[in-house]
């Protein structure tokens, strides 16, 4: 489902005023919240994502190889709050749908020099029966920065001469669109296969294999209207659909001080809680870990053009309000906020898909 710019800034405007919540009702214990979000961590990839891949690689490789003429790549686009590396790992390689495949993951943070360096290494070992090579995260292979593409550029020309192989890619979209302004990387690698977000139904039949002793009191009329609600406010995206999805339950206050096996929960519709604005220098700093989806200190300094020092502050307020979640010294945007955050940086005047 997807809504006009305005009518979306509208609605998500008018969804961050809470809904009034019984007195009797209050958050999920501790317990609950952990044992969801593992659960949740364990559901299998959305149903339509594993049928856009897998026929989209069957269908260009079988092309691939039929064909001289027919494109030697295909790049996955995807919104950078959704895991579409993970998706192409566990898909192409773990489950075993190609044979002779060849993975290369740029490590986390490294300076732009590291990156080709690292790149220029792994294409000149590739082994001679690797027929296809996976490269999952575009985003990680750049910095907005001089010099920063340099990575990209020899990617680039490395996969239009290398017609003896097949390239899979994997993008976040707000890369891919900055890369095609940098490098025309659209128009040179043109078979490209943008995946779909989730409709209401969708969301609400993956949401049916969360294995957690949770009874959810709802008629059939309001189990739909809330789907379709979790489907706007989360734009069919499956990471923000979960966070948003385990912020809206609630149960009564007095089974939730009692150990049982079973909670019975009650859903509320209004997911976003009121958001403080962002100033412009919060919008540069989450539209730079939007853009590379990942980035340590030292690399986020350098695609801003300042140093280290000078964010920590910033950084530590941000993380304070749940803007940015970290793990290891790697700062990524928490999906809970991806939708405001989007449509904020547009408001804002800044190009983003």
């Amino acid at each position: 489902m997807v809504l006009g710019f305005d009518r979306l800034w509208n609605w998500l405007k008018s969804n961050q005023e809470v809904a009034s919540v019984s007195q009797d009702l209050q958050k999920l214990p501790t317990s609950y919240q952990q044992d969801l979000r593992q659960s949740l961590a364990q559901l299998p990839i959305p149903e339509k994502t594993q049928t856009t891949i897998k026929n989209a690689v069957t269908d260009a490789i079988a092309s691939w190889q039929k064909d001289d003429a027919a494109e030697n790549h295909l790049a996955f686009i995807d919104s950078p709050a959704e895991p579409l590396e993970d998706y192409l790992i566990n898909l192409l390689t773990k489950d075993s749908q190609l044979d002779n495949c060849l993975v290369f993951s740029f490590p986390h943070s490294t300076t732009p020099q590291q990156r080709k360096t690292q790149l220029k290494e792994a294409l000149s070992h590739i082994p001679s029966d690797a027929e296809v090579i996976l490269i999952p995260n575009l985003a990680k292979g750049f910095l907005r920065c001089i010099h920063g593409l340099e990575a990209i550029t020899t990617l680039q020309t490395t996969i239009l001469e290398n017609r003896d192989r097949f390239w899979i890619l994997g993008c976040p979209s707000w890369a891919w669109e900055f890369l095609h302004t940098t490098h025309q990387i659209k128009a040179n690698l043109n078979q490209e296969t943008y995946l779909p977000s989730l409709d209401a139904k969708e969301l609400e039949a993956w949401f049916k294999k969360v294995d957690v002793d949770i009874l959810i009191e709802a008629e059939e009329e309001q189990t739909c209207s809330y789907f379709q609600s979790l489907t706007k406010a989360s734009l069919g995206l499956s990471q923000v659909a979960q966070d948003l999805w385990i912020n809206s339950l609630f149960c009564p206050q007095e089974k939730a001080e009692i150990e049982n096996p079973t909670l019975s929960v009650k859903r509320q519709t209004s997911f976003l809680p009121e958001l403080p604005e962002l100033s412009l220098e919060d919008c540069y700093l989450l539209y730079s870990l939007l853009l590379h989806q990942t980035l340590n200190l030292d690399c986020l300094a350098v695609s801003l053009g300042t140093h280290a020092t000078s964010l920590q502050s910033q950084i530590l307020q941000l993380q304070k309000k749940s803007f940015i979640l970290a793990e290891d010294g790697v700062y990524r945007v928490n999906p809970h906020y991806y939708p405001h955050i989007l449509l904020d940086l547009r408001r804002n005047g800044f190009l983003v898909p």
